[in-house]
C-alpha cells in the first residue's frame, strides 16, 4: 500500500472524511437559512459574512477533532494506532473515499460560486442588461411616432380672427394627443415658436426631441375658412403630406377631424374604433358657442380673468358644451390666484366642474378641470383620483401630470412628483413653470441638477418669482449671501408673482429669520390684493405668532384673530388648526394653574377642531393622507393633544403612520421637522435629533416653530445639548442671512 493510499484509509478510519462532509453539508444549509432570513429580520448584510468566517474557521478545528479523538460507548477517546493487519485490511473501498472527496469538494465549489462569485457576476450581468435597456430604449424613442404642431399663421385680413387660429392649432393639437403611440408636444411649449421662425425644421425636431412638424396657416372670411395643412419629415426636412380645405364654418371639426386620420395614416398608426369615436365627435353644434370658447380659452391661457364671461356665454348658447363648462371651471380657479376670495367663488367652481364631467365623463379635459377645483380645495385624494382619470384619458397630457406631480410633493413623496414633472418636460420640454417644479424639487436633492431647471425656467419665464426664491434658497443654505439677496429682490421686485408666490417667499422665509419688517411690507401686499384671502389671514397669524415670545404665544390676541378668519371662512382647515391651537394653548395654561377639569375641557375642544380640520385627509381605513406643508403641523399637534388626553394608543396610531408617509420617498424640511416631533413623542430621541440635523440640511429656517412644538409637551428637548447646537446653527445662519439684508437695504 502506498503512503497515499495509507493517508486516505487513515482518514477514512479515524472519520475526518464523514465529518467534512457532514461539516460542509451543515455548513451550506447554515448560510442558506441566513441568506433567506436574515435581511427579514432587519439584521444588516455584514452577519451574513460573519457567519460564513465562523463556518471557515470551524472547518480545520472540526477536522483536527476528528483526526485526534473517536467516539466510543465511553465517551471521546484519543484514537489509537494501528496495527499492520488492520491497516492491511482498510486499504478497499477507495472508490467510496474519493466519491465522498469529491462531494465535498462540489460543495465546498458551490460555496464559493454563491457567496463570492455569483453576486459580482450577476451585478455585472445586471449592469450590462440595464445598459442594452436603456440604449434599446433611446433607440425606441428615437423611432417612436413623435409630432410637432407650429403655430398656425393667421392669414385673416382682421386681426379680430387670430383667436380663429389659435384654437384651431390648439384643437388640431387636442386631436392628435388623442392618438395612443403618438408623442404630441404640448402648446405651451410649441407658442414659443409664435410669430417667429429662427430655427431651420430640423434644429426645432431636435430642441423638442419630435421626428415629424405639422405646420399650418387660416385664412377666415366671415362663414369661409381656408386651412393649409404640411406634414414634414424633420430627419430629411421634406413633406411626407401636405394639403389645402376650403370649407364652411360648419365644417370646421370634420376638417380637424380628418387631419388627425391622415396624421396618423402617414406615421402608420392604426387607430382604435375608441380613438376613432373620440376624434370624430363633434364638442358643439353651436358655431357661435365654438367662437366664445375660443376666445375664453385664449384668455384662459394668459390668466385673464376675463376668460370667465366668454365661457359663461359659450354655456348660455349651449348647455351642453362640456368643454366650455371645464375652461369655466379653470377660469375660476384662476381667478382665485388672482384674487378672489376662494369661499365665495368655490360652490361655483364645483358646480361647473362636475357639470362638465356629467356631460362627458370621458373627456381628459373635463376631468383635470375637476382635478385643479379638487386641489384649490385641498381635497388632495379627490385630485389625485381626476388627474389619474385625466391621463388615462390623453397619455399627452403633460397638465394631468404636472397635477400629479403636486399631489406627490404635498405629501412629501419629492422622488414621485420628480418623475412625474419629468415625464411631463418630455411632453412640454419648454414649459418654465414644468422646469421650475423640476429645480424645486431636486432643491433638497441635487441643488446642481436644481439651478440647472431653475435657470432654464428664468430663460423661458423671467417673472417666475419662485424660481428666483429657490436658487435664493440654495445660496442662502451655501452662504453666498449676496446671491441670495440679488434673487431675493428680484423675486421681490421683478417677479410677476400671485399671492401664492408672495406666500411662500414672505412666509417661509421672511417671517422665519425675523425680517419682521420686510414681511410686513408683503403682507400689506397681500392685503391690498385680498384682505379675507384665507392665506392672507395664515400670514397674518404666523407674523404675529413669530414676534410674539413663546411664553404667550397662542393667547388672546391669537385667538381673537382666529375666529375672525374663521367668521370669514368656517370651513377653512388652516382657520381650524389655529383654532386647535389656540385651544391647546389654553388647555396648558390651565395644567399649570393645576385646573386640570378645565383644562381637559378646552383639550376636548382642541381635539374636535383639529379633527374638523383633518377631515378632508382622513381615509376609508381611519387614518389621514400626510401633506408636509398643508396638514403636517396639524396632524403632528392632533397626535399631541391626543396623548394628553390620555388616548395614547390613538396618538400613537397617527404618529406612526405619519412617520411611515414620511419615509416613502425624499422628504423636505417640513417633513424632516414632522419626523422630529413624532420621534419626540416616541420618545426615540436620538431619532428625534437625526431628523432635526436632516431638516437643518434641507434649509429649515423657522425657529419660531420649533418652541412652538416643545410647548405642546415635548420640552425636554431644552436642555438636551444637541437640540440646543443644532438650533444655535439654524440661528447663526439665519443671523448672517438678515445682517446681510439689513446692510443691503441700508446700502440702497
Amino acid at each position: 500500500m502506498s503512503a497515499f493510499d495509507e493517508f486516505i484509509s487513515e482518514l477514512r478510519r479515524r472519520a475526518v472524511i464523514k465529518v467534512a462532509a457532514i461539516y460542509a453539508a451543515l455548513a451550506w444549509l447554515v448560510l442558506q437559512f441566513a441568506d433567506l432570513a436574515f435581511p427579514r429580520l432587519g439584521l444588516p448584510d455584514w452577519t451574513i459574512t460573519f457567519v460564513l468566517v465562523l463556518a471557515a474557521i470551524g472547518f480545520p478545528i472540526a477536522l483536527i477533532v476528528a483526526w485526534i479523538f473517536e467516539r466510543t460507548p465511553e465517551g471521546l477517546k484519543v484514537t489509537a494506532a494501528l496495527t499492520d493487519a488492520e491497516r492491511s485490511a482498510k486499504s478497499s473501498n477507495k472508490i467510496g473515499d474519493f466519491l465522498i472527496i469529491g462531494v465535498l469538494s462540489l460543495l465546498v465549489g458551490l460555496l464559493y460560486v454563491e457567496k463570492f462569485i455569483s453576486d459580482e457576476l450577476i451585478e455585472a450581468l445586471s449592469e450590462t442588461d440595464l445598459i442594452d435597456v436603456a440604449e434599446q430604449e433611446a433607440e425606441d424613442q428615437a423611432f417612436a411616432p413623435s409630432i410637432a404642431v407650429m403655430p398656425f399663421i393667421n392669414l385673416s385680413t382682421s386681426e379680430e380672427n387670430a383667436f380663429f387660429a389659435a384654437g384651431m392649432h390648439e384643437d388640431v393639437m387636442t386631436q392628435l394627443s388623442r392618438i395612443n403611440g403618438l408623442k404630441v408636444i404640448s402648446r405651451t411649449s410649441m407658442m414659443r415658436y409664435e410669430g417667429k421662425r429662427e430655427k431651420s425644421i430640423p434644429e426645432i425636431a431636435r430642441e423638442l426631441n419630435v421626428n415629424h412638424i405639422l405646420e399650418g396657416s387660416v385664412r377666415r372670411a366671415g362663414n369661409d375658412v381656408r386651412i393649409t395643412f404640411q406634414l414634414i419629415d424633420a430627419s430629411k426636412d421634406g413633406h411626407i403630406w401636405a394639403e389645402n380645405y376650403d370649407r364652411k364654418l360648419e365644417n370646421i371639426f370634420a376638417v380637424q377631424s380628418e387631419v388627425a386620420r391622415i396624421v396618423a395614416q402617414q406615421l402608420e398608426i392604426t387607430l382604435s374604433p375608441e380613438t376613432v369615436a373620440q376624434v370624430e365627435r363633434k364638442p358643439t353644434e353651436s358655431l357661435k358657442a365654438y367662437d366664445d370658447y375660443l376666445k375664453g380659452r385664449e384668455l384662459l391661457f394668459t390668466a385673464n380673468s376675463e376668460s370667465i364671461a366668454y365661457f359663461k356665454h359659450a354655456i348660455d348658447l349651449d348647455p351642453l358644451f362640456a368643454e366650455a363648462y371645464a375652461g369655466l371651471a379653470q377660469g375660476i380657479v384662476w381667478s382665485e390666484r388672482l384674487g378672489a376670495e376662494w369661499q365665495l367663488i368655490r360652490n361655483n367652481a364645483y358646480e361647473v366642474a362636475r357639470k362638465g364631467v356629467a356631460l362627458k365623463p370621458a373627456s381628459y379635459e373635463t376631468n383635470l378641470a375637476l382635478g385643479r377645483v379638487y386641489y384649490q380645495d385641498d381635497r388632495y385624494a379627490d385630485a389625485e383620483l381626476s388627474f389619474t382619470a385625466a391621463r388615462a384619458l390623453n397619455e399627452n397630457g403633460a397638465e394631468a401630470l404636472l397635477g400629479l406631480a403636486d399631489i406627490a410633493m404635498s405629501r412629501a413623496g419629492v422622488l414621485e412628483a420628480l418623475q412625474f414633472a419629468e415625464e411631463a418636460l418630455q411632453l412640454d420640454p419648454l414649459n418654465a413653470e414644468a422646469h421650475g417644479r423640476v429645480g424645486r424639487y431636486l432643491v433638497g436633492i441635487e441643488p446642481e441638477r436644481a439651478l440647472v431647471h431653475l435657470e432654464k425656467a428664468l430663460e423661458l419665464d423671467p417673472s417666475l418669482a419662485f424660481a428666483y426664491a429657490n436658487i435664493g434658497n440654495i445660496a442662502q443654505r451655501r452662504g453666498d449671501y449676496e446671491k441670495f439677496y440679488d434673487n431675493w429682490r428680484k423675486a421681490m421686485d421683478e417677479g410677476g408673482f400671485d399671492l401664492m408666490d408672495a406666500v411662500q417667499i414672505m412666509n417661509f422665509l421672511l417671517t422665519s429669520i425675523g425680517a419682521y419688517d420686510h414681511a410686513d411690507r408683503y403682507l400689506d401686499r397681500a392685503m391690498q390684493l385680498s384682505p379675507n384671502h384665507d392665506q392672507a389671514y395664515f400670514m397674518r397669524v404666523n407674523l404675529m405668532l413669530a414676534r410674539t415670545p413663546v411664553a404667550d404665544r397662542f393667547g388672546p390676541a391669537h385667538g381673537k384673530l382666529v375666529d375672525e378668519w374663521l367668521a370669514h371662512n368656517p370651513s377653512s382647515t388652516l382657520a381650524l388648526r389655529n383654532q386647535g391651537d389656540y385651544l391647546a394653548a389654553q388647555a396648558r395654561r390651565f395644567d399649570r394653574d393645576e385646573n386640570h377639569k378645565q383644562a381637559m375641557q378646552f383639550r376636548k375642544l382642541a381635539l374636535r377642531s383639529y379633527e374638523q380640520s383633518m377631515a378632508p385627509f382622513r381615509k376609508p381605513d381611519g387614518h389621514y393622507v400626510y401633506q408636509p406643508t398643508s396638514n403636517g403641523w396639524t396632524m403632528m399637534h392632533y397626535a399631541g393633544a391626543l396623548f394628553l388626553a390620555g388616548e395614547t394608543q390613538r396618538g400613537q396610531e397617527i404618529m406612526e403612520n405619519a412617520l411611515e408617509q414620511t419615509n416613502q420617498g425624499s422628504a423636505n424640511a417640513f417633513a424632516y421637522l414632522h419626523r422630529f416631533y413624532a420621534y419626540a413623542w416616541l420618545e426615540r430621541d436620538e431619532d428625534a435629533l437625526d431628523a432635526l440635523e436632516d431638516a437643518y440640511d434641507s434649509g429649515f429656517i423657522a425657529p419660531w416653530i420649533l418652541e412652538s412644538y416643545l410647548e405642546t409637551g415635548i420640552q425636554r428637548f431644552r436642555n438636551n445639548i444637541r437640540y440646543v447646537q443644532i438650533v444655535d446653527r439654524i440661528n447663526a445662519r439665519n443671523d448672517k442671512t438678515l445682517a446681510y439684508i439689513n446692510r443691503r437695504e441700508a446700502a440702497g
